[in-house]
């Protein structure tokens, strides 16, 4: 009866009764163990050609079993990870370099020498700044891809010419509401334009309102590139007296810093309203695209 017990309590426990992992039999770890000591062996009868990665292995080897060995392996064992470390967190390291440098130090077992302890600990240092800058990298780039997705491209065909008129265009991130008869939140949109007949502008348009810029006379608005100091930069009205458009002058100028920055803020008079600024995140600007439309 105490033997039929044993066995329905074996079967049960083999289908499921317990999610716990089986622990290794003595066998097991005496197989992984003379497994281990056939590898440690091969690899000391190469000493002396064996590569980083050999070296390091016998080093784990050692300390896993607490197999004898002599502090010149040793030695080498924890020069050769300080190399391959060394090697993964060179200047402009991707983040995957940096963490596989990390995990190299990682294996590295004590005791060191004074000299090898002192770079193990720069390389350390070395391989977080690695992490923290590659982070800070991947970072830029999703929100560099982010704005990128704000940008809209297009190329038409001018009939006057027959030749190509390029438009590249972004909203504003921000909104402003006008009084009557112009309420209702509204955003401002940056136009580049490269047209076959009028050239290169630069223009801000909003939806609603009147923009005190009229075409026969000239008008101040204030850009600020980034975290510079606004500026003052020369507007003007179009030639058909709409009252939601403003041409920026120096369009290639404009043009040139806008590329270098990653937001632009540019302020307008409008009537009645004051001075509302509109903030444009246009680092996402592919001059390629704009150059071909597409």
């Amino acid at each position: 009866m105490v033997i039929l017990l044993l066995v329905l309590v074996g079967v049960l426990s083999s289908k499921g009764g317990t999610s716990a992992a089986r622990p290794r039999s003595l066998a097991e770890n005496s197989a992984e163990r003379i497994h281990d000591s056939t590898e440690a062996a091969g690899i000391r009868t190469r000493l002396s050609t064996a590569t980083r990665a050999e070296l390091a292995r016998l080093d784990r080897l050692d300390h896993k079993w607490r197999f004898p060995h002599d502090s010149a392996t040793h030695v080498r064992a924890t020069t050769a990870l300080l190399d391959s470390a060394e090697s993964l967190v060179r200047p402009s390291a991707t983040q995957e370099r940096a963490d596989a440098a990390a995990v190299t130090l990682n294996q590295i077992e004590q005791p060191l020498t004074p000299k090898q302890t002192e770079r193990n600990e720069q390389l350390r240092t070395r391989a977080q700044a690695r992490v923290r800058e590659a982070a800070r990298a991947a970072e830029l780039a999703a929100a560099n891809a982010a704005d990128a997705q704000k940008w809209m491209y297009s190329a038409d065909l001018d009939p006057m010419t027959g030749r190509t008129s390029r438009m590249a265009r972004i909203e504003s991130e921000n909104t402003v509401e006008f009084d009557f008869p112009y309420q209702g939140a509204q955003h401002a949109t940056l136009v580049i334009r490269n047209h076959p007949s009028f050239g290169r502008d630069v223009m801000l348009q909003i939806e609603r309102g009147q923009i005190l810029c009229p075409s026969y006379d000239e008008c101040t608005v204030r850009v600020r590139f980034d975290d510079g100091s606004p500026e003052r930069w020369m507007g003007a009205g179009p030639s058909d007296n709409s009252s939601t458009t403003v041409f920026i002058r120096g369009s290639s100028r404009f043009l040139q810093r806008m590329r270098a920055a990653k937001v632009v803020r540019i302020e307008i008079p409008v009537f009645q309203e004051g001075n509302p600024s509109f903030e444009f995140h246009v680092g996402g600007f592919d001059n390629q695209r704009y150059t071909t439309g597409s």
